[in-house]
C-alpha cells in the first residue's frame, strides 16, 4: 500500500474508530513490522483502557501486559523521555545484555514470540498516553534506518489523527444520545439548515410530512399546506435565524381543530456560525 493511502486510512479511522485495526495494520505492513499494539495508557493507575492489537493470538499477552508487565516495561520509560510523536527503537537503547537480564523481555516479550520494537508516545493528554508499539518476531533483525524514517512520517500523521479522534469522541457520544432521544421523543422533530432545507426528521416528523395535512416537504424544504401558513412559517424561520431567539407558530387550515399544530422553532447554532434551525411540532 502506498504511503498516501496509509495516511488517508489513519484520518478515516479517527472519524470512524471501527477502522483503527485496518489502518494500523497498514502502518505495520508499511514499516516491515510483524505485529502491533496500540493502547491508551493511564499513568496513575498503570492500566490500559484501549487495546487494539494486530493478531488474535496476542490477546492473552495483552491481558498480562495490562495486569502486570506494562508497569515494568523498560520501553515505557523510553517513551516518556522521548518527545511526543517521536519514534524510538529499543535496540538503540536496550542492549542484548540488558534484555537478557530483564524480566519483561525474558518472561513476557520473547516467550510471546516477539523481540525488537519501535514505538512512540503518540499523544499525551492529562494523565493519559496514547502508545503504539510496532514489533518484530523473535529471530528477525532489528528495524532498519529507512524503516524507522518511514515510521516517523506515519507516526506524525497518527499523532494528528489521534488528536482528532479524542477531540471528536465527546461529539460522537453526544450525537448518539441525541439521536436516541430524538427517536424516543413524543414530538415531531425537524432539523433545517440555513436555507430552510430539511436535514433531519424523526419518525413522527416523517409521518406528518406523509399525511400532508399541515406540513409539506417542497423540494427538500419544510412548508405549510396553506399559503398563508406557509408565508408565516417562512417568515418565522427567517426571524429566528436572524435574531438567534426561538419562536412558536400555530398552524391551522386542513388540520382538524382551530390550532391543532404548534411549531416551536429554535436555533441550534448562533448566527455567526453555519445556521441550523430545529422545528419541534406537536
Amino acid at each position: 500500500m502506498r504511503q498516501d493511502e496509509v495516511v488517508a486510512g489513519l484520518y478515516e479511522a479517527a472519524m470512524h474508530p471501527v477502522r483503527w485495526h485496518s489502518a494500523l495494520s497498514a502502518v505495520m505492513q508499511r514499516v516491515g513490522a510483524d505485529a502491533f499494539h496500540f493502547n491508551d495508557w493511564d499513568r496513575p493507575s498503570a492500566t490500559t483502557s484501549v487495546n487494539i492489537f494486530s493478531h488474535d493470538w496476542m490477546a492473552s499477552g495483552i491481558r498480562q501486559y495490562a495486569n502486570y508487565y506494562g508497569a515494568i516495561d523498560p520501553r515505557r520509560q523510553l517513551a516518556q523521555n522521548a518527545p511526543e510523536a517521536s519514534v524510538f527503537a529499543c535496540h538503540h537503547k536496550i542492549s542484548d545484555a540488558s534484555a537478557s537480564r530483564s524480566e519483561f523481555y525474558q518472561d513476557f516479550l520473547i516467550p510471546n514470540g516477539l523481540r525488537y520494537v519501535m514505538g512512540s508516545r503518540v499523544l499525551s493528554i492529562d494523565q493519559r498516553d496514547v502508545i503504539i508499539g510496532l514489533m518484530r518476531e523473535a529471530g528477525n533483525a532489528p528495524f532498519s534506518e529507512p524503516q524507522l524514517h518511514e515510521a516517523q512520517v506515519l507516526i506524525s500523521h497518527l499523532h494528528r489523527a489521534c488528536r482528532l479522534w479524542l477531540d471528536s469522541q465527546a461529539m460522537r457520544t453526544a450525537a448518539a444520545f441525541g439521536e436516541q432521544a430524538a427517536r424516543a421523543s413524543a414530538f415531531a422533530l425537524f432539523g433545517l439548515d440555513g436555507n430552510g432545507r430539511i436535514v433531519y426528521a424523526n419518525a413522527h416528523a416523517e409521518r406528518l410530512l406523509a399525511d400532508g395535512d399541515c406540513l409539506l416537504g417542497r423540494d427538500g424544504s419544510l412548508g405549510a399546506a396553506l399559503a398563508d401558513d406557509d408565508t408565516r412559517l417562512r417568515r418565522t424561520v427567517r426571524e429566528v435565524r436572524e435574531s438567534g431567539y426561538g419562536a412558536s407558530l400555530a398552524l391551522s387550515g386542513p388540520c382538524q381543530g382551530p390550532h391543532s399544530l404548534l411549531l416551536t422553532i429554535a436555533p441550534l447554532r448562533n448566527k455567526s456560525a453555519t445556521d441550523w434551525d430545529m422545528a419541534y411540532a406537536c
